[in-house]
């Protein structure tokens, strides 16, 4: 065979061998399968203290045995606690349990401090060495929350309107129908103890009573008392006539923030 043939032979088997190799990884790539973490369920937006948080997740796309890592965060307070501290050694994954990725976990727990708080599910292949192959977070929720039992607002005639709270947390007044000059107070009822803050000022409320609010609290002049006017609220309110403002309660560590939306016009 000539040299020009045999350089050619080579060529063409080195290339086929590169092909063969490349062609090869290709192949192993996508073959490697990864558990792909879902809600089964998910925890509901308000519990009591002492009451068992629990949902449930599982990896539907992978029949292989996973472990899992479960990190609680603390929203109010900034903080993180693992739900496996023994098992740091292992990236806290709890390797003492290695279930299939298509079986449903469960994450169950009892928080006892008050707070915000969102839970991380992290999952791997059993044994393998990642950090993750995925995970899901869930929705902040709230131990221990300070419930409103009744916002609303006093007019200068004595009358009396409750706000209505909508799906989305928000409490609305409707003052469009009011004639000019009627003054209005507003008002607020907890459940518990707690301290209300607005802007800068800030007011210690007491459980199950009424805490009614006038210009007078936040340093403005009534007299005679009859409240903030609706005229003025009409000249603050934006294109669509309302007047969109929020208030904080706080308890101990606990913050929860209160939206206001008010049509005067």
């Amino acid at each position: 065979m000539s040299k020009s043939k045999k350089r050619f032979v080579s060529i063409v088997a080195v290339l086929f061998t590169l092909c063969t190799f490349l062609g090869f990884l290709s192949v192993s790539a996508k073959t490697v399968l990864k558990p792909k973490l879902t809600f089964v369920s998910k925890p509901k937006a308000e519990y009591k203290v002492g009451e068992k948080v629990a949902f449930q997740v599982k990896a539907p796309n992978y029949s292989g045995k996973v472990q899992y890592r479960v990190v609680l965060w603390n929203l109010s307070k900034k903080t993180q606690t693992e739900l496996y501290p023994s098992m740091k050694k292992y990236g806290y994954y709890n390797v003492k349990s290695s279930p299939k990725g298509t079986s449903t976990f469960t994450v169950s727990f009892t928080l006892k401090e008050e707070g915000i708080y969102k839970i991380s599910v992290l999952v791997k292949r059993a044994n393998v060495k990642v950090s993750y192959d995925s995970y899901v977070v869930t929705n902040s929720f709230v131990v221990g929350p300070v419930k409103i039992s009744d916002i609303g607002a006093v007019l200068s005639d004595g009358t009396t309107v409750s706000a209505q709270k909508s799906q989305n947390e928000v409490y609305t007044l409707d003052f469009s129908s009011l004639k000019s000059g009627v003054g209005i107070k507003t008002y607020i009822t907890t459940d518990k103890d707690c301290t209300l803050s607005y802007v800068n000022y800030k007011f210690n409320l007491k459980a199950n009573s009424k805490k009614l609010f006038g210009p007078e609290d936040f340093g403005k002049k009534d007299n005679p008392p009859a409240g903030v006017s609706i005229d003025t609220l009409r000249d603050i309110a934006d294109k669509d006539g309302y007047v969109v403002d929020s208030i904080t309660l706080t308890k101990g560590a606990l913050v929860q923030k209160v939206n206001l939306k008010i049509k005067v016009k």
